[in-house]
């Protein structure tokens, strides 16, 4: 949580990364449908996209969970 000043902050990179993660869904959905981005492209970056975001919501709400139990008070 270095460089977060406050709640508001916090709660808006956790819904950053929830909207890539819903995006990259929603691009895998729009290749089914008929988009055409090159295959190794899809694939890859779908997949990348997705993992992140699924890492970054689990860190960033740790991270949230903790600062909710001890203090923002006590962020450097």
């Amino acid at each position: 949580m270095i460089g977060v000043p406050n709640r508001v902050v916090a709660w808006g990179f956790y819904a950053f990364f929830l909207l890539l993660l819903f995006g990259s869904g929603a691009a895998a959905v729009a290749t089914r449908l008929g988009w055409s981005p090159p295959p190794q492209i899809e694939t890859s970056l779908s997949l990348f996209v997705a993992g992140f975001s699924v890492f970054a919501l689990w860190s960033t709400a740790k991270a949230i969970r903790w600062t909710e139990q001890n203090g923002w008070d006590q962020l450097p």
